[in-house]
């Protein structure tokens, strides 16, 4: 914030890039936890320094199997992950991918 003020620059995005390593549609219990323990921070750090978009990971799964199963539990994630970002008065936005969970956004 000191930054901002001294710069007149706002960053109003922010990328959640660990969600490569615990994503939103990961098999493992433990890593699903970690992804969703990620977003509510995420969602508080955003607001504490007025940043108004958090970009998400596209992708269910980055270094496993995709099942219908990771990809389920990625939307129950995102959905969750929306309800914290709109109590945060925050924005949150996904990543375009050439992979066929999120290759367009009129999938959604």
């Amino acid at each position: 914030m000191k930054a901002v003020f001294e710069t007149g620059v706002r960053v109003p995005t922010i990328t959640v890039s660990g969600h490569r390593c615990s994503p939103k549609g990961a098999n493992d219990p433990e890593k699903e936890v970690r992804a969703m323990d990620m977003m509510k921070k995420c969602s508080v750090y955003a607001l504490d320094i007025g940043v108004s978009n958090v970009q998400l990971a596209g992708k269910d799964v980055y270094y496993e199997e995709k099942y219908i199963v990771t990809r389920a539990c990625s939307i129950k994630n995102s959905r969750e992950a929306c309800t914290r970002a709109e109590e945060a008065q925050i924005i949150l936005s996904r990543e375009i991918m050439c992979d066929p969970f999120m290759n367009s956004l009129e999938k959604f």
